[in-house]
């Protein structure tokens, strides 16, 4: 039994970071619509994203310096592509939808999230497909189609 209290701590902690991650970016997806009123759209992403790169670089920094040093070029490339498509671009056409539908509209679209990471897992790693996962994923496509009929 000491492994299953085990893995339900790592659960419950892995819930609670999940959930502390919920609330960061529902509190960004709402403070950034004011604060784009000041400044263009690609300035207002430039700017969150040097304030984000500032703040992991210094945790990464003070947490491992060794480990940050001897990062190889594969993973290094691997990771510039994921801040290319998440931080950067990920980030610009939130801020974009924000602007033009709204944070109540714009921030459950972009939960369509598990979707495309479902689809892509099965199609790119062949995970497999559980009615759990067949039946979440069917929620949130019906979730988004609730949203954008309301907005139409």
């Amino acid at each position: 039994m000491k492994g299953f209290g085990q893995k339900m701590d790592s659960n419950l902690i892995g819930i609670g970071f999940s959930l502390l991650a919920a609330l960061g970016f529902g509190s960004s997806a709402v403070l950034v619509r004011p604060a784009l009123s000041h400044i263009s759209l690609p300035l207002g992403t430039f700017l969150s994203v040097l304030a984000s790169l500032l703040f992991i670089g210094i945790i990464a920094a003070l947490t491992d310096v060794s480990a940050l040093l001897a990062v190889s070029r594969a993973a290094l490339a691997w990771f510039a592509i994921l801040g290319l498509l998440s931080f950067a671009m990920g980030r610009l056409f939130y801020y974009r939808g924000i602007q033009r539908l709204g944070v109540a509209r714009a921030a459950p679209i972009v939960g369509a999230t598990p979707l495309v990471a479902a689809v892509l897992a099965v199609l790119v790693y062949r995970e497999a497909v559980s009615y759990l996962l067949a039946l979440g994923v069917i929620a949130v496509v019906v979730g988004v189609v609730l949203i954008l009929r309301e907005q139409g």
